[in-house]
């Protein structure tokens, strides 16, 4: 029973500016009020280009977590150029940032693993440890309008929904027969994994509406799913609704996203202690990160870190040296090429940007192809 504000900030090309998502967002706290407002989903990013303390459109995404609305956004879908491919504003410490799951269309866990495509951690300039989670988002299908230009374009037009499937979801006979099939379309992309979340948190306040942002997504990355992988690809898990919702663990603060610093002479890495983070002296780092079990305190581990020596992280040792640097290549040696680095604050929308056979089109990408295997 959500009330759904759909702003617009791109255009029939699927393009637009930052300046157009800051002017959305400020009309949300303007008629924070009279809407009630308490969920934002930002399906869209741009390449970070500074860090987060200076990004304009992370500090307005921070400023509505602030006013007590819960912010989630895609990770983005530069994951096949390896690492510190985070999306703005998804390298914000405090809103929750969304990596996609390919679930292989099965029941079993054992075949599920993080979209190819999925952007990884941590985030340029600043290292913080992103995504925060990971949600279905591989060959997600919906509702899409007959004659949408994307559909269109993407020649996304014969899908449709069987009737075997229609009667799972609940039709009679008649009304699966009936289903109209050229108004469904399959898309792929952390665009489709943020709003999985988004909803989730809808369910969450409407059971205790006194929910925090951070509460909220301490909550979720704490009951998520303890999938075995690099937390920087991973986050804390996969989304589990039911786990989320049953979850009570309470933060005070913003249950910000832990930094990561080199350690030493570069050959470990430390991440924050989310015990002292978050200000709960209870909870342990593995209790949201599945590999956080190998991180450890050493005598010469500054307070409130913990050494991920033993864990084998994004390239490490390479890794870290690269970012000293200050050169900023990526972890795989990627430099951040003009090709990705688009000019005039243009932003894309992840619902754009698929896995495998990219093909330009109009300054943004197209899908024609699927996840691999699928």
């Amino acid at each position: 029973d959500s009330r759904i504000h759909s702003l617009r900030v791109l255009d029939e090309n699927g393009e637009g500016t930052v300046a157009s998502v800051l002017a959305a967002l400020q009309w949300i706290l303007d008629n924070q009020n009279s809407t009630n407002v308490r969920v934002v989903n930002l399906s869209l990013g741009k390449p970070i280009t500074e860090s987060a303390t200076m990004d304009p459109l992370v500090l307005a995404v921070e400023q509505v977590w602030d006013a007590g609305i819960t912010v989630v956004a895609a990770a983005g879908n530069f994951g096949h150029n390896g690492d510190l491919t985070i999306a703005s504003p998804g390298n914000s410490r405090k809103i929750i940032t969304v990596g996609s799951l390919t679930d292989s269309g099965t029941r079993s866990r054992s075949d599920d693993y993080v979209s190819t495509y999925s952007s990884r951690g941590p985030t340029a300039y600043d290292l913080t440890l992103k995504p925060d989670l990971i949600a279905p988002g591989n060959r997600v299908v919906g509702a899409a309008d007959k004659n949408m230009r994307l559909k269109t374009l993407v020649g996304n037009t014969g899908l449709y929904i069987s009737e075997d499937e229609a009667e799972d979801y609940g039709y009679d006979d008649d009304a699966a027969e009936d289903l109209d099939r050229r108004d469904y379309m399959e898309l792929s992309g952390s665009s489709m994994a943020a709003a999985a979340v988004s909803g989730t948190v809808a369910l969450m306040i409407a059971k205790d509406p006194s929910l925090t942002p951070g509460t909220i997504k301490a909550r979720l990355m704490k009951s998520a799913y303890k999938m075995g992988g690099d937390p920087v690809a991973i986050g804390a898990g996969v989304l589990d609704v039911k786990a989320a919702l049953k979850d009570t663990l309470t933060v005070t603060g913003d249950a910000l996203s832990p930094s990561i610093v080199p350690h030493g002479s570069g050959t470990s890495l430390l991440v924050e202690d989310v015990a002292e983070l978050w200000g709960v002296s209870s909870l342990k780092n593995k209790d949201i990160w599945k590999s956080a079990n190998q991180w450890s305190t050493f005598n010469d581990t500054p307070d409130g870190y913990l050494e991920a020596q033993s864990y084998l992280w994004a390239n490490s040792v390479d890794f870290v040296y690269q970012v000293e640097s200050s050169s900023y290549l990526w972890a795989n040696s990627y430099l951040w090429a003009n090709s990705y680095l688009w000019a005039n604050n243009y932003l894309w929308a992840n619902s754009y940007l698929w896995a495998n056979n990219y093909l330009w089109a109009n300054n943004y990408l197209w899908a024609n192809g699927m996840e691999d295997g699928d």
